[in-house]
């Protein structure tokens, strides 16, 4: 519905249909939710269609009777219908303004299920800014006025009140298609990812797969440390500002997957761990990869920075305390010396969340490189760590344990 109320007059008042404007509407919504990019669908379908709904959403109208005043009795020269014709008589013509809330536009739209206008003797003139309602008469009795008046404002309100319960049920309504679209997205994506893992065939990441997340994105840009002359070759850390903004980009995409169980209770550690590694190459330029040599094994996730290793990330399905503890010394075994930063992302799937985060909470404080816990996330299902490298216990490693809550399998 393109323009503001200024550009309109009385000559638009109602002359348009709403049923048609909010079906156009709708279509402009469906095509800007498919510009969204796979990454943003993938990692969080809900908030992409929160972001397309709120750019569609109206402020109600509603007439300010409570602000209503009087503008005076004028003359009013009228014509009147005789035995001899019409005839020219004097009469009295008494007006009250009528301000309103709300996007005036809304009033160029004729909603459904309204009948007339008004009666033939109350006019209703439409500035664009607000209405004035007149009764003219030979002679004007105050009952009567009050009476007269007191309809056309009810007319108002009425009007006002068709147009608003039918804007509310096409938001609704839009929401709900909205969900949908996406949400059948997001199904075809994820099963693209499994298809990825059944070909057994390596993916490619394209080329700028530059997607951001929400409304800002931060690249990822390692800081140097300190350096002199007399010192080996600058090494490079991931600053924590960029660490977190990794691990909210995960977070982000976990809550997703708990808020579509039935689509994610079906996949695999292996298919998880590839549509972790779509949305952080879309989001970090690509620098994410998969099954990569480092350390002594295999990590999960591994991005890199100019050559050196910058965030390592391990995906595990909860199989009790034992296979955990394994998952630590895993992780910590992939971790060189340029290594600080790690995640382990936890899938929990048949099991009680807080008695596995128990659990998995104490077997890292039992564990034998542990070196403090750091203050409680805002997130109930994340805590962070520090903990020491297994060769040297100078060398400090930042460990973000993550709980991804899943539906059981069927």
């Amino acid at each position: 519905m393109p323009g503001t109320a200024g550009e309109y007059d009385h000559s638009s008042f109602l002359q348009k249909d709403l049923t048609t404007a909010l079906r156009d509407e709708a279509g402009r919504a469906e095509r800007e939710l498919a510009r969204v990019s796979n990454a943003q669908i993938l990692t969080d379908a809900e908030a992409c269609v929160a972001a397309v709904c709120e750019g569609y959403r109206f402020d109600r109208l509603v007439v300010r009777r409570d602000q209503m005043f009087h503008t005076g009795a004028v003359p009013d020269r009228r014509y009147k219908n005789s035995s001899a014709g019409f005839i020219s008589v004097m009469g009295l013509k008494v007006s009250v303004t009528l301000p309103y809330e709300g996007p005036g536009l809304l009033w160029c739209y004729r909603p459904e299920g309204l009948s007339r206008v008004g009666r033939n003797d109350v006019d209703i003139y439409w500035s664009g800014q607000d209405f004035e309602c007149s009764v003219r008469r030979d002679s004007i009795w105050v009952d009567e006025l009050r009476q007269e008046l007191d309809f056309a404002v009810q007319r108002l309100e009425a009007i006002a009140g068709l147009i608003n319960a039918q804007v509310t049920e096409w938001e609704r309504d839009l929401e709900s298609t909205l969900v949908e679209i996406a949400e059948q997205r997001r199904s075809i994506l994820i099963e693209a990812a499994q298809l990825d893992v059944l070909l057994g065939v390596p993916v490619r990441p394209r080329e700028r797969a530059q997607v951001p997340i929400g409304v800002s994105r931060k690249q990822l840009r390692p800081a140097p440390t300190q350096a002199s002359p007399s010192l080996p070759p600058v090494q490079r850390y991931l600053t924590d500002e960029v660490y977190q903004d990794v691990l909210r980009t995960i977070e982000q995409m976990t809550l997703s997957m708990e808020r579509t169980p039935m689509t994610t209770a079906k996949i695999g550690e292996e298919g998880l761990r590839n549509i972790t590694l779509f949305v952080l190459n879309a989001n970090y330029e690509g620098l994410a990869r998969g099954e990569v040599f480092n350390g002594r094994g295999k990590t999960d996730l591994l991005l890199t920075w100019e050559g050196q290793n910058a965030f390592i990330g391990e995906c595990k399905f909860w199989r009790g305390p034992a296979g955990f503890r394994d998952a630590i010394d895993q992780l910590l075994g992939y971790v060189t010396w340029r290594d600080t930063k790690a995640a382990l992302i936890v899938f929990v799937q048949g099991h009680d969340p807080t008695a596995v985060m128990e659990k998995a909470d104490a077997e890292v404080l039992a564990h034998r490189c542990f070196v403090s816990r750091e203050p409680n996330h805002s997130a109930s299902t994340r805590t962070d760590y520090i903990l020491h490298a297994t060769d040297d216990r100078q060398r400090r490693i930042n460990l973000a344990l993550m709980l991804v809550i899943l539906a059981p399998s069927t």
